[in-house]
């Protein structure tokens, strides 16, 4: 996203104290879309072809201390929520230095911090490419609760290790264990091929000691213009023997203004079901008209089976979206 200065603003507390900047940025979309909408559970809900249009506005805060701390944080206008102070949706909060990173707020836990996305290259108005029942976007067990998470992440010479930690936000305290993430990366680059792998896990206990478990893998590679990634992930819940397992696939290039992204995935006992199999695929194309605006095509399609009876739906996209 195109980044524009909005206003910097020295402040002061004691002499010596750094400058703080805080800057805006901002996207909007206009366009159309269509198609149907299918659950994990086979549900389809019918959609009349429709307008749809999008406005987000962020602004970002940034800083240092006179020791060489970086601190800072961000708000996503669209998404903030102001109705409970303990759940303060789209907006993080952090501190960095030579010990690594710590962020609070609406971020990555440790599996989703480690696994790469298979959505690349070209993105669509309303995601319409990730839409399809077989995406996986790796947020693991995050939001178990209310979404709020506290992770700490460090890197040195191409590995990368993270640990999270979302607790219980129940009015009385809660009797469930925290979701506890952690994550390890490695990325480097061979002959002009860059490439990155990843590996994440998260755990949570209910009161009654039901144990819910994911762990999974991903690897992606950047040769030029053409990228290529690959994700597979398998959940367990204590006293349930239907493993859900999930696997994907993705492609992406750019070509001078031109972008194409396609992407398919496959979930076998999704949401730890038997027999609730699922698979889809997207593609979105995208053409840069310059300025931060681009013309944004997006659609996808699934196929969802549940105890032998499968049911399909699909979805599209298209318009403008436009970068501040």
């Amino acid at each position: 996203m195109k980044k524009v200065l909005f206003a910097t603003t020295a402040l002061v507390a004691t002499a010596g104290v750094a400058a703080a900047d805080v800057s805006l940025s901002g996207s909007a979309e206009m366009g159309i879309f269509g198609g149907d909408t299918i659950t994990a559970a086979g549900a389809i809900t019918n959609r009349e072809t429709q307008f749809h249009q999008d406005i987000e506005v962020t602004f970002t805060l940034s800083g240092a201390t006179d020791n060489g701390l970086s601190f800072g944080a961000s708000i996503q206008l669209d998404e903030a929520s102001w109705t409970d102070s303990a759940d303060d949706g789209g907006t993080t909060v952090f501190i960095s230095g030579d010990f690594g990173r710590l962020t609070m707020g609406d971020t990555d836990g440790g599996f989703d911090w480690a696994m790469g996305e298979v959505n690349l290259a070209a993105g669509s108005l309303d995601d319409s490419e990730t839409a399809h029942a077989g995406f996986n976007g790796n947020s693991g067990l995050d939001g178990t609760y209310d979404g709020q998470v506290l992770r700490y992440d460090y890197s040195v010479a191409g590995f990368g290790v993270a640990v999270s930690v979302e607790l219980d936000d129940q009015p009385a305290g809660g009797n469930d264990d925290p979701v506890i993430g952690l994550g390890f990366t490695y990325s480097g680059d061979m002959n002009g091929i860059g490439y990155r792998a990843g590996v994440g896990y998260q755990t949570r206990s209910t009161a009654a000691g039901i144990e819910t478990t994911i762990i999974g893998g991903s690897f992606g590679v950047t040769a030029g213009d053409l990228q290529v990634a690959l994700n597979l992930s398998e959940q367990t819940v204590d006293g349930n023997a239907n493993d859900q397992s999930h696997w994907a696939i993705g492609v992406g290039y750019t070509m001078d203004a031109w972008s194409f992204g396609a992407n398919y995935g496959e979930y076998e006992n999704r949401g730890n079901v038997a027999n609730r199999d699922i698979e889809g695929y997207g593609v979105a194309v995208a053409y840069d008209l310059g300025g931060g605006a681009a013309l944004q095509f997006g659609a996808s399609s699934s196929d969802v089976t549940n105890g032998g009876v499968t049911r399909d739906a699909s979805q599209w996209s298209f318009g403008v979206s436009m970068s501040f």
